[in-house]
């Protein structure tokens, strides 16, 4: 008799083929059910779904336990209502490969602190690179196109492969035996694999001077680009190489505005052409793109610039409400179209996979006027049960992080005060998780993750548990009681 296996692909398939996420479970359960939790109160394991009326939850399993397939009832007094259903076995190969990469990133800035690592040498630390180097066509493509090669190498080593070298004592993975790699399905792998590395963000987000803030912007950015010059100037980030082969901006405000994302494409190529000297750009057709999780609208550039020819890329975003991103990268193609192909555009794409974004400060409506429709503005002070921060980098930059206060005994709880009390700019319950911690001076700051129904990404703030100042609500959020905290 086959052995079967809940969460294996003795019951789900291959992995990865249909994957079980939360998006997926929400999809497929819109077609004839309705998820029980409201959102905002959804786990990321398990979904739990109204039966049609008719139907009880054991009868739905049941069926599907005849079709091949293993979910759960519900419990108690929902047993009858309702059916579970589990996420696993969603992991990528290619965030397995990114987390060595990282791995090796920071092992070697540890060893040498006062070294610079360029980009060749960050790329060439990649697993993908390594494979490339022993293949003269595929390192043809580094360190330009790392992001191709990384997919391509995710896709040549499926969890397949890699089980299989694991089983066979080919490849090592850390309390994973090969005698139980070989009994492993690939799903079950997959997830014993992944559990020895924190997740990717949270690397990310800790390494040191991991990213640059641009408060007044509403984004911050990796500064990964070596060899660049860098001017942060206010609301915007301009980039520069030094052969004079490459230029990007990127430029975050708030507005009342409510104008598409077409109309603020067109009008960004527009400025670039009425301020930038001798430019002569036109933009293709527009198209999707994603940044941090939020979906804009980008356009091919070519023409001319400072007399030369260009090929570039100009973009927009709107992350929430009354916040706009746009941008735009420029590759000097005198010596060849693949100076943006291959170098300019890929630089540009690593550059906005690096963006977060945070709240960002609303702008002032006039006496008389209205907010955009459908803004969330967080109310004055003077209506707020808690002051609000007029300062946009407070909560969100480690230097003006929540000083809670309390010491190593006192502080958690405190700290859980004051998030308790936080609510979104419209009255939204605010859900947090704390991610880590890492020194900063001579403190020791936590990070928490909050988020609200209606925000685009959750917002990353820092809490300092060992010193106190007055407490205000940072930008974009209210409260919902005066912060029940005085100074320890």
């Amino acid at each position: 008799m086959a052995r079967k296996f809940f969460g294996t692909d003795g019951v789900r398939g291959q992995v990865g083929k249909h994957p079980m996420t939360v998006d997926f479970s929400l999809r497929l359960a819109s077609a004839a059910a309705r998820v029980l939790a409201p959102e905002g109160f959804r786990s990321p394991t398990v979904t739990c779904l109204t039966v049609p009326a008719g139907k009880k939850g054991g009868e739905v399993n049941d069926a599907m336990k005849a079709r091949g397939f293993t979910i759960s009832a519900g419990y108690g007094s929902l047993k009858d209502t309702t059916i579970r259903i589990g996420h696993m076995g969603d992991h990528d190969v290619a965030e397995l490969w990114a987390l060595q990469w990282v791995d090796a990133v920071l092992a070697a800035a540890q060893r040498d602190p006062g070294r610079s690592l360029r980009w060749p040498q960050v790329a060439r630390l990649h697993p993908a690179a390594r494979v490339a180097s022993r293949d003269p066509l595929l390192a043809a493509l580094l360190p330009g196109d790392l992001v191709r090669l990384g997919r391509a190498f995710a896709r040549v080593t499926p969890w397949s492969f890699l089980r299989h070298d694991c089983a066979v004592g080919r490849w090592s993975v850390e309390g994973i035996e090969a005698g139980a790699a070989a009994w492993m399905d690939d799903g079950m792998f997959s997830r014993w694999t992944m559990q020895a590395f924190p997740f990717l963000e949270d690397e990310v987000v800790f390494g040191a001077e991991a990213f640059v803030d641009v408060v007044e912007g509403g984004f911050a950015f990796r500064p990964f680009l070596t060899g660049m010059e860098t001017e942060k100037q206010d609301n915007t980030v301009f980039f520069a190489d030094e052969a004079g082969t490459f230029v990007a901006s990127l430029n975050g405000f708030a507005t009342a505005n409510d104008d598409s994302l077409e109309s603020l494409l067109t009008l960004a190529v527009q400025l670039m052409n009425d301020e930038m000297p001798d430019a002569e750009l036109q933009a293709g057709e527009p198209y999707a793109i994603t940044i941090a999780g939020v979906e804009g609208l980008a356009a091919d550039l070519s023409g001319t610039l400072f007399g030369g020819p260009v090929l570039g890329q100009a973009l927009v975003a709107r992350p929430t409400a009354g916040h706009v991103l746009n941008g735009f990268a420029l590759g000097n193609t005198a010596g060849g179209d693949e100076v943006w192909i291959d170098g300019g555009r890929v630089l540009f794409a690593t550059l906005l996979d690096s963006i977060r974004f945070f709240p960002i400060a609303a702008p002032t409506v006039a006496a008389g006027a209205t907010a955009e429709a459908g803004a969330t503005v967080a109310p004055p002070a003077a209506n707020s049960p808690c002051p609000i921060a007029t300062d946009a980098s407070y909560a969100f930059t480690q230097a003006n992080a929540v000083r809670v206060g309390g010491g190593a005994f006192g502080g958690p709880g405190r700290a859980a005060a004051y998030l308790d009390t936080l609510l979104g700019p419209a009255g939204q319950a605010v859900a947090y998780e704390r991610i880590g911690s890492e020194p900063f001076g001579d403190t020791i700051l936590d990070a928490y993750r909050l988020s609200y129904e209606g925000i685009s990404q959750p917002a990353v703030i820092y809490v300092d548990e060992y010193v106190f100042e007055t407490l205000y609500a940072p930008v974009g959020f209210t409260c919902s009681i005066a912060f029940p905290l005085a100074a320890p």
